[in-house]
């Protein structure tokens, strides 16, 4: 008999696999965590330079050093991201792919696919940001603009959710290509299972977030920002404590990313029929 596709079967299952192969895990996404965190930390040091030249001394030739260096970020911090994704689905699928310059074909691929749907979110919000703007310029009152941007933020949620949960496990699992379409087509008809089981993945990691942010403030290396902090002021004490703030954002995006990737594998072989996933050490 089949395993019904249960978001929080598939939330346990995910748990109970963190918990059985933790050191396993950390073994596979050791590099990736490590040299992303690296990288983020000398990139988020350059912007932080950058978009406090631009505060202080605003010009175009700054804003444009600022917009350059966030682009070339997200470039290379997906690249980690597919890395230590792809290690995770490489331990619960246990298998490997023929490998480019020391990077796997899957890999490649989802990093294209990841790419295309960063695209996409873009153009999403390049086009009805404005849309927005222009409803507060015709004096709408505030409830109705809060539904336009509840409206809108719901809409562009469905998107991301639809084209991205099963990116992954189609990557590593077929050799199809247009993989945003495939993507597109497993999720029909699942969106709830999906938000679903994606909320029950926020609860541990906005805990242990919260945890973490907790026991850093209390031992004065996180910084704690007041509501009324200029910009300027907030930038320097973000700068001043970047490595701890690093490590707890960084922290927690790993701990989630590792969750979603086995969430997203174990629903997808549900919903696929394929059995119980096998594990390598």
């Amino acid at each position: 008999m089949q395993e019904p596709a249960s978001p929080l079967a598939v939330f346990l299952f995910t748990l109970g696999f963190v918990a059985r192969h933790a050191w396993a895990i950390l073994c596979r996404i050791a590099v990736p965590a490590i040299l992303g965190g690296v990288a983020l930390y000398l990139l988020l040091a350059i912007y932080l330079s950058g978009l406090s030249d631009y505060l202080t001394r605003p010009s175009s030739g700054a804003a444009s050093r600022v917009l350059g260096i966030g682009a070339v970020s997200v470039l290379v911090m997906l690249f980690f991201h597919t890395r230590l994704v792809s290690a995770v689905a490489e331990l619960l699928l246990g298998k490997r792919g023929e490998s480019f310059l020391g990077i796997r074909r899957p890999e490649w691929r989802l990093y294209v696919a990841n790419l295309q749907l960063l695209l996409i979110i873009c153009f999403y919000c390049g086009v009805f940001w404005p849309a927005n703007e222009f409803a507060g310029m015709l004096m709408l009152s505030p409830p109705v603009r809060l539904g336009i941007n509840v409206g809108l933020a719901a809409i562009l949620a469905w998107i991301v959710l639809r084209a991205w949960f099963f990116l992954l496990p189609l990557c590593a699992t077929t050799g199809e290509r247009d993989l945003m379409i495939r993507a597109w087509q497993a999720s029909a008809g699942h969106f709830w299972k999906i938000a679903f089981l994606v909320v029950l993945l926020l609860i541990p990691v906005i805990a242990l977030h919260v945890g973490l942010q907790i026991l850093l403030t209390q031992i004065q290396v996180v910084p704690v920002f007041a509501p009324s902090m200029s910009i300027a002021t907030a930038l320097a004490m973000q700068r001043a404590l970047l490595l701890p703030s690093v490590l707890l954002l960084g922290g927690t995006y790993v701990f989630a990313a590792v969750l979603a990737t086995i969430a997203s594998i174990r629903m997808y072989q549900i919903l696929a029929g394929s059995g119980t996933a096998t594990v390598t050490s």
